[in-house]
């Protein structure tokens, strides 16, 4: 079902109920001479063809039906009207994905098992993964839209989210910091290898995807690291999106390591 449909029929179901509201009539009677095409009282709600021509038309009406998630759930809409229809290929098989959130939402969901490959229609390479991880994409504006809805779901998985809100709320900002700050320091201790995904408004930005080496962790929280193109920059969490390297990426590097090595003992 795309998500036209899912919010035609959501909001056909919410008008049913507003309609019977209105008039006093119980949801449950109305539908039951519907089902037995009568009327009720001499009157009936409109069929959802009916409906789906005027009030789902009517941006006043639907603003108020639907409240505070017309806006996303317009949004989704448009998106799914913009976006490419794309094949997601899993452990668990092929996917057809209509929009952006399904996209993020099939990364998140089956890039915890394995690298997903995902390609447009009639096969052509379009995304591929590093588990929950864009490694690579042909489409850099799609990548764009597409990570401020994926990144806050990784943050959810990889555990590099804030504080949850119930801890959060037990405690006062000072003690909220402090904790942030030497979480950042039990999870990124000097060495560990990192992979920044994307920079906030730094005037000179490190390129999307370059690897580096977590130098220190400062009091402010603040991973300061080496890359591996020679910048020395600190990556600020909350505006900058970065992650560890994953254990097959470690061993990648290790392997790719080791002939040096072997050329230098020979040497």
């Amino acid at each position: 079902m795309t998500a036209y449909e899912e919010l035609l029929k959501r909001a056909y179901e919410l008008y049913k109920a507003d309609w019977c509201a209105v008039r006093g009539y119980d949801p449950a009677l109305v539908q039951k001479a519907e089902m037995e095409d009568m009327q009720y009282n001499g009157e009936m709600y409109a069929s959802i063809g009916e409906f789906e021509d005027c009030e789902f038309k009517d941006e006043e009406y639907m603003r108020k039906l639907l409240g505070t998630d017309y806006n996303s759930d317009m949004s989704k809409v448009a998106a799914e009207g913009k976006d490419p229809l794309l094949i997601g290929h899993s452990l668990a098989g092929r996917t057809r994905l209509r929009n952006i959130y399904e996209v993020a939402n099939f990364i998140c969901t089956h890039g915890q098992y394995g690298d997903l490959h995902i390609t447009h229609k009639d096969g052509t390479p379009f995304l591929d993964t590093f588990g929950i991880y864009i490694n690579k994409i042909t489409d850099m504006k799609y990548r764009e839209e597409l990570l401020k809805v994926l990144i806050p779901m990784q943050k959810e998985i990889d555990g590099t989210n804030k504080i949850d809100k119930t801890e959060e709320r037990n405690m006062n900002k000072f003690e909220a910091e402090r904790r942030f700050i030497q979480r950042m320091k039990d999870n990124y201790p000097p060495g560990t290898r990192i992979m920044l995904l994307q920079m906030g408004d730094d005037p000179r930005p490190v390129e999307p995807n370059t690897r580096g080496t977590v130098e220190v962790v400062d009091d402010m929280g603040t991973p300061h690291c080496i890359f591996d193109n020679g910048r020395q920059l600190g990556i600020v969490p909350g505006e900058d999106s970065f992650r560890k390297l994953t254990s097959e990426e470690l061993a990648e590097e290790q392997t790719m390591a080791e002939p040096e090595d072997f050329s230098m003992k020979m040497q």
